[in-house]
């Protein structure tokens, strides 16, 4: 599997210069990526509610505003 896709067993290996000892490390990117994923999804859902509750707007209007527009706007 390594050889036809190496993300799916992603390992990195680690030499230690003070000691010379080596060794293997896995890394799940996959789980690294999901994880992401959440946190992005959290995220937005927490802008739509916020945006919501302060404009009445649907999400098909917050969607309309640009990504970047969304971001800059601070809630504090």
């Amino acid at each position: 599997m390594q050889e036809a896709d190496p993300l799916v067993d992603f390992s990195m290996g680690v030499e230690l210069s003070f000691c010379g000892s080596q060794d293997t490390y896995r890394i799940d990117l996959a789980g690294h990526v999901m994880k992401q994923l959440r946190a992005v999804q959290s995220d937005l859902a927490t802008t739509v509610h916020t945006w919501a509750s302060h404009y009445h707007w649907s999400e098909t209007e917050i969607f309309a505003v640009a990504p970047w527009r969304r971001d800059v706007i601070s809630w504090h």
